[in-house]
């Protein structure tokens, strides 16, 4: 088949005029159009421009507009464009009338709507604030219409139409590590407490290395302003690999979201954490007697998260960074401060390929009578999720121990290696954290892809001790396999610079993606 194509020449717009326009200045009705005076012309972004046009006046609660276009060609190559507007009256908002809510409280629906009673009739209002009660999560269905009636005078009523969905929910998921094992969650919450919109829930998570129960109440409008505000309490028993900690966590939190996308948060928090059990000497950890600790801080945090898909995403950015206050000034029995910031790009390559990378800077600092920060507070590396060179938590400053019958278990379950066949490394944590992970998913299916990677960083005892000469280097790939939970991936990587002793080849087999 043949197609024979004779182009003509092409036609430009060289004037756009408005007609009829009394409420909305021509700079005002034309800015935003596709077309404009020197580009081609085209007749689909003139149909697309006129909505535009109709659009404009819809938001302002002329709902009865009508817009027209008329097309005037001046020569072979040039035509004129104008738009003919009859704007009718402008409509507003008469009495609001709110059905179907049989849980939920007037007050909560009125509070998350974008207009009110006088306001001009605008029907991207209307949409927000069905955008805006939609993600209140209480609803199965909300519809918001203006009620077909004869309008008195420029007034319209609107009905605001619900259907309150069931406030109890019961979730459940699960996961797998290599080096944790299988790991379940059960949570189960109330969403909609008294018809206020308040939250409780309680959320368990188990798994070999860590055992958490969970509750949580959510106060939406605190003091009836912009702000949401939690109470948690947490038990925590958790096994790292030098040392076991049980917590017991109290904190009160208030969040402050803007433009959607920014959210603040001030915390405070107050929790016991029983030390009693670690795997290092004590003495190597700055700390002779080791047992409850009483932590008190005051923290507070920013978030930015424009990923498209916070499981396995392809494009976007996450960045967030917090900064916390640990002080005797407040209750706890040591002194220090703590900064964390971290930011994730992932961008597209070609069509199909995405560059996903992540950088991590961690600082804690004891100050005042406090000489060492608690080993449970330090820093920890290693393992499928930051530097995949090391086996868990591998990376930093090392404890050399003598191998005894008495320990060997204990050697063999820290598994980071030794200098000698009679010492092994146990990993003390550090008071810096740098890492710098780059990865490249290449899809070779649908649902499968091949993963080249480099992680740099390292964990340093002091700040002062930060070195670029000190970063650890690992290359390595790995396969990811899309599932609903996420993606099942194997990852192996090797250590350019592992400590003597330490393994440099590293294999990992988790649910999730690194970052």
């Amino acid at each position: 088949m043949t197609f024979t194509v004779q182009e003509g020449p092409q036609t430009h717009v060289t004037e756009i005029a408005a007609q009829g326009n009394q409420k909305i200045s021509r700079e005002d009705l034309l800015k935003g159009l596709n077309l404009s005076p020197g580009q081609p012309f085209s007749t689909a972004l003139l149909d697309e421009d006129r909505r535009i046009v109709e659009s404009k006046y819809l938001d302002r609660g002329f709902v009865e507009v009508r817009v027209e276009t008329t097309v005037e060609r001046l020569t072979e190559e040039k035509v004129r464009v104008s738009y003919q507007v009859s704007e009718g009256d402008m409509m507003k908002v008469d009495d609001i009338h709110i059905i179907g809510n049989r849980l939920t409280k007037n007050k909560i629906i009125g509070r998350n709507i974008d207009f009110h009673e006088g306001d001009p009739l605008s029907q991207d209002r209307l949409l927000t604030s069905q955008q805006k009660l939609y993600s209140l999560g209480l609803f199965n269905r909300v519809d918001i219409v203006p009620i077909n009636v004869n309008p008195i005078g420029s007034y319209k009523p609107v009905i605001i139409r619900v259907e309150d969905g069931n406030p109890i929910i019961l979730g459940y998921g699960g996961g797998f590590q290599d080096r944790e094992g299988p790991r379940g969650t059960i949570e189960i919450s109330h969403n909609n407490l008294f018809g206020l919109a308040r939250s409780i829930s309680f959320r368990t998570r188990a798994s070999f290395r860590e055992q958490r129960g969970q509750i949580t109440y959510k106060e939406p409008r605190l003091f009836n302003h912009d702000l949401d505000s939690f109470v948690t309490l947490f038990a925590e028993k958790t096994r790292q690999t030098s040392f076991n900690t049980t917590r017991t966590n109290a904190s009160l939190q208030v969040l402050k979201r803007f433009h959607r996308l920014d959210s603040f948060f001030f915390r405070y928090n107050f929790e016991t954490v029983d030390l009693s059990d670690i795997r290092v000497n004590p003495l190597a950890t700055g700390q002779e007697n080791l047992g409850t600790l009483k932590l008190s801080s005051l923290s507070t945090a920013w978030l930015r998260d424009t990923r498209d898909d916070p499981f396995d995403p392809t494009k976007g950015f996450f960045n967030t960074i917090n900064f916390s206050v640990t002080s005797k000034l407040i209750g706890s029995q040591a002194n220090f401060l703590s900064f964390f910031g971290q930011t994730q790009s992932h961008r597209r390559i070609g069509d199909n390929m995405v560059l996903a990378s992540s950088l991590r800077l961690g600082l804690t600092k004891p100050y005042g009578s406090t000489l060492e920060v608690p080993i449970s507070e330090r820093f920890f590396a290693g393992g499928s999720t930051t530097l995949r060179g090391f086996n868990l938590d591998c990376a930093g400053p090392l404890d050399i121990q003598a191998k005894t019958p008495e320990n060997e278990d204990q050697a063999n379950r820290i598994n980071c290696g030794g200098p000698s066949s009679s010492q092994y490394y146990a990993p003390l944590g550090g008071n810096a954290l740098f890492i710098a992970n780059f990865e490249l998913r290449v899809p070779i299916t649908n649902n499968t892809s091949f993963v080249p990677f480099y992680d740099a960083g390292n964990v340093f005892g002091k700040i002062s001790t930060i070195r670029p000469s000190s970063f650890t280097n690992t290359l390595g790939a790995g396969f990811r396999y899309k599932t609903p939970f996420g993606p099942v991936r194997i990852d192996l990587g090797f250590n350019l610079n592992s400590p003597v002793g330490m393994p440099n080849r590293q294999i990992f087999f988790t649910i999730g993606n690194p970052f």
